[in-house]
């Protein structure tokens, strides 16, 4: 394989080999769908991460906190005092399941544009975020493997 064009079939057969489960990041920090926006304030501004989930007192997914978006509300604290979570949230663009096929979630990618979905258990259970660049560094080293193993 090694110096061949890959083909649609090649393609689909490096991605069939990814599995989504595997492939899912928990490094974010959760908010409960009730914290208070000085709860709030406190965790997003101690964190580098982009994106919070939210998560209701079962662990289920709610929606999240994109930190672009809350900036916005860092800026008058004492007017948006009397917000929580569930006010500030969004809604993502789409979900991953858990044990879903990659070339459904590479399609929703495609679908939104996002850079990062949530992926939750069929009952929205939280599980972490699939990013599109750790998708492709597993498609990479794949493809690595296989022309190895054509060598």
């Amino acid at each position: 394989m090694s110096g061949d064009l890959l083909t649609h079939n090649n393609d689909q057969a490096v991605v069939a080999l990814l599995d989504t489960r595997s492939l899912v990041r928990d490094k974010y920090p959760r908010i409960q769908d009730t914290a208070t926006f000085a709860e709030i304030a406190k965790i997003t501004t101690e964190s580098t991460a982009a994106v919070f989930p939210v998560l209701d007192s079962k662990g289920r997914f709610e929606g999240l906190i994109d930190m672009d978006t809350f900036r916005r509300y860092l800026t008058d604290p004492e007017r948006n005092a009397g917000l929580h979570a569930y006010n500030v949230m969004e809604q993502p663009q789409a979900y991953v399941y858990a044990d879903e096929k990659m070339a459904s979630v590479l399609h929703k990618f495609d679908a939104t544009g996002a850079w990062r979905i949530p992926v939750v258990e069929k009952d929205r259970t939280y599980l972490g975020f699939i990013s599109k660049s750790r998708i492709l560094m597993a498609y990479r080293s794949e493809l690595q493997a296989i022309s190895v193993g054509d060598e």
